[in-house]
């Protein structure tokens, strides 16, 4: 299954007094934004930064609307776009505002995990919670939580689940200190503990976590925000691993509805829901059904995140599992290589994304009588194998 990253966006505070037409645009957007309705809300967004620069307001103002607006574009799938309105907010922000600088850090820094730039990633998030550590105020504990959990997922992300349990259940800790255990907002923090929990292969641990961030999330923002179909999703996922295929089809097929309804049928969340329908069908002997699937996750991912990113990798290792287990070895092989070329390249060569790629190749080259392919593949396998980390892909 794909693990799916529950990134936490923040929208910068609006500051902004009725009046001029492109306040109340940007006003319009920012609640826009709240119901998951990101294309109507970028819209506005443009508008109202047009209406801005004619106008040659600076400052804060447009910082918060640079800020927001990339947010907008980061849930679209409008990678680059998103960053540039980060870099102009980040210029716009300068030094005057610490913790509205923070923000735009941070989701900056999500953006550069989505797009699987790590080392980017972290120092980001970094220069972002040493500017929150420095602030005062009723926001600062929900700000610092909301830090931990991006930290957490983002070490998640590269296999370092140490690192990335520690911050998780700070940031759990964190929130319910400082809002209560029925607070909303700690559904992302639990949802990312659970993830975490999957991974280590504690699945009742996971299942209670994500039941427990799906009815904070259903609570507040009802049965059908993306949101909360992140959390659905992973469910699904936890259920697949567990055999349980009637209610990991069932939750997916109802994300995928979900994604859909909201960003259409090219975007990153509509792929994660495709390949994991992909890999249920495949599980269940629904061949032709799940080589159709993951086609049409692939091509979902192409748009974004792209074909250089390790997701599009995952799909691509995927459809190539199906094939070696349908005999076409040689298809699944091309396919196997393709992804191994891009995991290395995202990843580095000692990702456990790059083992299980390897590994899958040489049983690939086994399954041709190639011994010597197979035992030199193996062999890289290993020497990429980091002890002690659970591989990505789980068949």
């Amino acid at each position: 299954m794909k693990r799916t990253a529950f990134a936490v966006l923040l929208l910068a505070g609006s500051g902004l007094a009725a009046g001029d037409s492109w306040k109340e645009d940007i006003a319009a957007a920012d609640n826009l934004q709240q119901q998951a309705r990101y294309s109507d809300a970028a819209r506005l967004y443009q508008r109202g930064i047009g209406e801005a620069g004619r106008s040659d307001i600076q400052g804060a103002a447009i910082a918060r609307t640079l800020t927001n607006f990339g947010a907008a574009c980061y849930y679209l799938g409008r990678y680059a776009e998103a960053e540039s309105l980060y870099r102009r907010a980040l210029a716009a922000w300068g030094e005057s505002d610490p913790r509205e600088r923070a923000i735009t850090l941070n989701n900056l820094a999500a953006l550069y995990r989505a797009l699987a730039r790590y080392g980017d990633a972290e120092s980001t998030h970094r220069e972002a919670g040493m500017l929150l550590e420095r602030t005062v105020g009723p926001t600062r504990a929900r700000d610092l939580g909301t830090h931990y959990n991006n930290l957490a997922e983002l070490y998640r992300a590269q296999g370092r689940l140490d690192e990335a349990g520690k911050y998780a259940r700070r940031s759990v800790e964190t929130l319910e200190a400082a809002l209560g255990p029925d607070n909303p907002r700690l559904g992302y923090s639990l949802h990312t503990l659970g993830a975490i929990n999957r991974n280590l292969g504690r699945y009742r641990e996971a299942e209670a976590l994500y039941l427990r961030a799906l009815a904070l999330r259903e609570r507040a923002l009802g049965p059908d925000h993306p949101s909360v179909a992140n959390t659905v999703t992973s469910l699904a996922e936890l259920y697949a691993f567990e055999r349980r295929f009637s209610e990991a089809e069932r939750l997916s097929r109802r994300a995928l509805s979900t994604y859909q309804k909201a960003f259409g049928a090219e975007h990153p969340a509509v792929a994660v829901a495709l390949n994991n329908l992909a890999q249920i069908a495949k599980q269940q002997g629904r061949g032709m059904e799940a080589e159709a699937l993951y086609r049409r996750a692939l091509a979902a991912a192409a748009v974004a995140p792209g074909k250089q990113h390790p997701d599009y990798a995952r799909y691509l290792g995927n459809l190539a599992d199906l094939y070696f287990s349908q005999g076409r070895y040689r298809a699944s092989e091309a396919l196997y290589r393709q992804a191994l070329a891009i995991n290395e390249s995202a990843l580095g060569s000692r990702h456990p994304e790059v083992s299980s790629v390897l590994t899958r190749l040489a049983r690939v080259y086994e399954a041709q009588g190639r011994s010597t392919e197979a035992r030199k593949t193996a062999l890289r396998a290993g020497d990429s194998r980091q002890p002690g980390v659970l591989t990505a892909f789980q068949p």
